[in-house]
């Protein structure tokens, strides 16, 4: 499924969890009614994981893909590098 969105340019959107995710942290209102107890369950994880997941493809595609920044962003790395052994394998 990532390499799929990855193959025809899905990732230039984000997927609507994602979009729900951020304007939740934006606006801090959950997209159900109530508080976060009344989301689905793992609403909350999975969009947290999603966001990190954009981010860090997203600082990839715009960085010069060298050995010195995967150095210099050691902490999104290992996430980049997880991503790129999906898609391209």
């Amino acid at each position: 499924m990532i390499r799929a969105g990855v193959e025809d340019g899905a990732w230039l959107h984000p997927p609507p969890l994602l979009r729900e995710y951020w304007q939740f942290t934006r606006y801090h209102l959950p997209p159900n009614p109530g508080g976060l107890r009344d989301q689905p369950l793992g609403w909350l994880a999975t969009g947290e994981d999603l966001d990190a997941l954009w981010r860090a493809w997203r600082a990839w595609e715009a960085g010069d893909k060298s050995a010195a920044w995967s150095q210099a962003h050691a902490d999104i790395w290992p996430l980049v590098k997880w991503l790129r052994k999906i898609i391209y394998e």
